[in-house]
């Protein structure tokens, strides 16, 4: 054997060892998106120094930051992410971004907070025309939340999905006393009405927590 063709075979060897210790290096895509939903920052920290990719998105709809928003306590990991250069507005197949996912279902407010200083987006929609409010009046059992996306966004306020539906109308569906109270004290408005032609009143009357209740009254009182 030539020396030219072993010193070529070495190199050949030198790299593909190489490559190997840097896959072996690599946090799997799993691992990481496990750390950004429920882990410290430490966690996520070491994942991003293993190089796992901060913006993959995978199938299922997640992503790193749509994890981290969906359920992490720490708004400081959202913050790291973003530095990291997690797209705040990434939206999955079903059209959530990182936002509409923590208005679904993280009831801290302060991971709402932390992605709309990092440049969250509360006027985007879903694949339903539904923004982030909407979403969180449906679902998020936290009134700050919604307060705080309120705040950033007060013309979402009376914003209708494609199918018209509102805030109000979904949080009197829900049977949601308290959001629907603090929708009305921001100024929510009674009078539209859906694809359908029902407004707010006709949901709360079709919701059997709040039929037997005053509300589908007062929500007529205020039209």
């Amino acid at each position: 054997m030539s020396r030219k063709l072993i010193f070529a075979l070495a190199a050949v060897l030198t790299l593909a060892c190489a490559a190997g210790a840097a896959a072996r290096g690599v946090m799997p895509q799993d691992e990481f998106l496990a750390c950004c939903a429920r882990g410290k920052l430490s966690q996520v920290g070491k994942g991003v120094r293993r190089n796992a990719d901060v913006n993959r998105l995978e199938a299922t709809g997640q992503s790193p930051l749509i994890c981290a928003a969906g359920e992490q306590d720490d708004p400081r990991v959202i913050e790291y992410l973003v530095k990291k250069g997690a797209e705040v507005n990434k939206a999955n197949f079903q059209g959530l971004t990182p936002l509409m996912v923590a208005a679904l279902r993280n009831p801290r407010a302060r991971i709402a907070r932390a992605l709309l200083k990092c440049g969250a987006d509360p006027r985007l929609t879903d694949m339903t025309g539904s923004t982030a409010l909407i979403l969180a009046a449906r679902g998020n059992p936290s009134a700050a939340v919604l307060a705080a996306l309120i705040e950033a966004a007060p013309d979402t306020l009376n914003r209708a999905s494609a199918s018209g539906v509102t805030a109000l109308m979904a949080a009197a569906e829900s049977g949601r006393a308290e959001i629907i109270d603090l929708l009305l004290k921001k100024g929510a408005d009674l009078r539209p009405k859906d694809a359908s032609g029902r407004r707010a009143a006709d949901y709360a009357r079709a919701n059997p927590v709040l039929r037997g209740s005053l509300w589908p009254d007062r929500l007529d009182r205020y039209r």
